[in-house]
């Protein structure tokens, strides 16, 4: 994961509109040779936002081990 930008530039008008940056990251680990007709997936989600300071916090990476049936909120 990376974010590019200039922060000298980025931080002071993230506070000027009073907006955070916030993104998530959706993924899929592919596991190859647990059985030999298919291939085990492994799905994720984890999100990032842009401190004050400059700095990235990073959450917790969530595992969904049946993607049909872990939706979270999207199955509410």
């Amino acid at each position: 994961m990376s974010l590019l930008a200039d922060l000298d530039d980025l931080l002071p008008r993230r506070q000027q509109t009073g907006y955070r940056l916030i993104w998530t990251m959706l993924g899929e680990k592919n596991i190859l040779g647990v059985n030999k007709d298919k291939t085990t997936a492994q799905h994720y989600s984890q999100w990032a936002v842009l401190n004050d300071d400059g700095s990235i916090r990073v959450g917790k990476r969530s595992f969904f081990h049946d993607p049909g049936k872990d939706q979270g909120l999207a199955s509410v």
